[in-house]
């Protein structure tokens, strides 16, 4: 991946490189961060892998080596709705999230899930493979055997 980072930028731009702007770079989320004085750190598609605490631990390490009122985190991921009903009262912090077909009006017929369908399976499909990983019924190869799968 750092390559295929790397190659993007040194085509569309190469100064922010050589000049030391931008810098891709591969790291332990769980050991110190090496740059300490950065203006951005960007986080895409990460956190949502991770246990709570372990998200924590990843954000209490970028704290460590934030500079005030200069460094930002910047973090592109996807946020799963629920497909199915849940009591809002009894999720922390879902006083304010909107359940798909959970409106008083709507009705949804018995057997069908009350958002109808409607879930975003790519993020569903995400969330099982990394969960599945993490538990170690996948390896890193999967995903590469499925797309050959795919194109066969």
């Amino acid at each position: 991946m750092l390559t295929i980072h790397t190659q993007h930028w040194n085509q569309h731009e190469p100064k922010a490189i050589q000049d030391g702007q931008v810098t891709i770079q591969a790291h332990d989320f769980f050991t110190p961060q090496p740059v300490n004085d950065a203006d951005i750190f960007l986080l895409r598609y990460i956190l949502h892998d991770w246990l709570d605490s372990k998200a924590i631990e990843i954000l209490s390490r970028l704290r460590e080596v934030a500079v005030p009122g200069k460094t930002r985190v910047v973090v592109l991921d996807g946020v799963i709705k629920y497909a199915c009903a849940a009591d809002q009262k009894q999720i922390y912090g879902a006083e304010d999230i909107e359940f798909e077909g959970s409106n008083e009006g709507s009705e949804v017929p018995a057997g069908l899930l009350p958002n109808l369908g409607r879930a975003e399976a790519t993020n569903y499909l995400l969330d099982l493979v990394c969960g599945l990983s993490l538990q170690g019924y996948l390896d890193c190869d999967f995903l590469t055997r499925l797309q050959n799968v795919d194109a066969s």
